[in-house]
């Protein structure tokens, strides 16, 4: 991929973390989640959709196929959900030895646990934005090597 390739993906990848605010508002299971901070959880899904779409760009750009693309659009979201709320755990861990506490492991732990089920309870809406993610990715850098 060229730089401006690379720009445009990593772009779009931000840009799709975003939209993943909007359609996770739609379950009431992520939704009372997402708006208790909403510019704090729209900045950490961008960040954690950039990491997942630097770890998994291989596998987004090389999948072709039915099958491929539905398990990626069903699986690498869950990937984001992990790397999500592990950067909300780690949020919540600097900001108590900031401002003094101890580090609550349950409550690190139930978020994840919980944030899992969230998302698979949405599943619904996290499989068809998936694809939709994956089939701009690959979009954008196919336009870009046609052009």
């Amino acid at each position: 991929m060229s730089r401006l390739q690379r720009f445009r993906y990593y772009l779009l990848a931000a840009l799709l973390g975003c939209g993943w605010e909007v359609v996770l508002l739609i379950p009431g299971t992520t939704r009372e989640w997402l708006l208790m901070k909403p510019y704090l959880h729209l900045a950490l899904l961008a960040i954690a959709s950039l990491i997942v779409a630097h770890l998994f760009r291989q596998i987004i750009l090389r999948a072709g196929g039915l099958v491929p693309r539905i398990l990626c659009g069903a699986l690498i979201p869950f990937a984001g959900s992990c790397t999500y709320l592990l950067l909300v755990v780690a949020l919540s861990w600097i900001n108590q030895l900031i401002y003094g506490g101890l580090v609550n492991l349950h409550d690190s732990i139930s978020t994840i646990v919980m944030g899992l089920v969230a998302t698979t309870l949405s599943f619904y809406i996290v499989i068809p934005y998936g694809i939709f993610c994956q089939y701009a990715l690959q979009w954008v850098v196919w336009r870009s090597e046609s052009a």
